[in-house]
């Protein structure tokens, strides 16, 4: 079973403000944000590509997780350098490997 933990319009004046009621605001760092999204009042973070990140401190929502699916669209402006992206989940105990 799917559980929304994180979502993320990009409105709000460009804060990452979580709207899943999970309340997993993420704090920006060296981030822009653009108004030229799709629904009115809606855009984009543009982040710089060395400093740029949006860190969303531990709650009791991520507790129970054996699993994370990320949805993200994503505009590449420039190709020059190969990127890697990486994201982090728990290992499973025992217990959870079994089910």
């Amino acid at each position: 079973m799917w559980k929304n933990i994180l979502d993320y319009p990009f409105k709000s004046g460009g804060a990452p403000f979580d709207v899943s009621g999970a309340n997993n605001h993420g704090i920006p760092t060296a981030i822009s944000f653009g108004f030229d999204g799709v629904a009115p009042g809606s855009g984009f973070f543009h982040f710089n590509g060395s400093e740029s990140r949006v860190h969303v401190p531990y709650n009791g929502t991520w507790n129970d997780l054996i699993g994370v699916r990320v949805e993200a669209m994503v505009r590449v402006d420039e190709l020059g350098r190969i990127r890697r992206s990486t994201s982090h989940s728990p290992a499973l105990s025992p217990q959870q490997r079994d089910c």
